[in-house]
């Protein structure tokens, strides 16, 4: 290690000591960080590890030099994002997550007093674009529903699964969640919890699927039944 990339202790005028801590150091020690104290799965390290190593590496071919990580200003983590975006042709949820990384690496030096002011504080996410969402049309389902062999538990497991889906409107993790006791088989309801349990809503099946199947053999029993 050079002596220029050593940790140093300076003292600015009327303002705190902090200690010196090069970019490509500081990145380390945060991974080493997330690693043994905060216990994040070696996926998430790797994701963090990816967007600050490329910031690295953009800020040396821009700056022609290895910065202290004191030194690093707003308007260089601006003008990486635009280049990520204009450039990269990053979209609008990887930005929000490379700033995601930015602030929580810049909350880890200011905690460990490697820096005086967090420059991505100033950074304002851009909001996500609304998803328009995808549904399948009646004769889709019809046709999956065709290609299912339910002369096994798995096809008919299958099959009422995505009956239930069809008829109820639950989502995939409230579907997977149900607990008998959230079945009603009488009055054809299902209990939907959310959270801690404070809050709920009542799915009622539909017209159509009561006509077709009985109470007790609706998709709901067979499902919260099969193996």
């Amino acid at each position: 290690m050079t002596p220029a990339n050593q940790l140093r202790i300076k003292q600015n005028l009327g303002e705190r000591r902090v200690r010196m801590i090069a970019l490509f150091e500081a990145i380390q020690e945060f991974l080493t960080y997330l690693k043994v104290e905060v216990n994040r799965s070696g996926e998430t390290i790797k994701g963090y590890e990816k967007d600050l190593s490329q910031f690295h590496r953009y800020y040396l071919s821009q700056w022609k030099v290895e910065p202290f990580v004191d030194e690093i200003e707003t308007h260089h983590l601006r003008t990486f994002l635009r280049y990520l975006s204009e450039e990269k042709n990053y979209k609008t949820n990887s930005i929000i997550r490379m700033i995601a990384t930015f602030r929580s690496f810049f909350r880890f030096l200011e905690r460990e007093e490697y820096i005086q002011k967090n420059p991505s504080n100033r950074l304002q996410a851009p909001k996500k674009p609304e998803s328009i969402p995808k549904y399948l049309t009646k004769e889709e389902i019809e046709r999956l529903l065709s290609v299912i062999n339910q002369d096994k538990d798995k096809g008919k497991r299958i099959y009422t699964i995505i009956q239930t889906l069809r008829y109820t409107g639950l989502r995939i993790s409230e579907l997977t969640n149900l607990k008998i006791e959230d079945v009603n088989f009488e009055e054809a309801s299902i209990t939907v919890w959310h959270g801690k349990g404070d809050k709920y809503r009542i799915m009622s099946r539909s017209k159509e699927s009561s006509s077709k199947k009985s109470i007790e053999n609706s998709p709901v029993r067979v499902i919260l039944y099969a193996p």
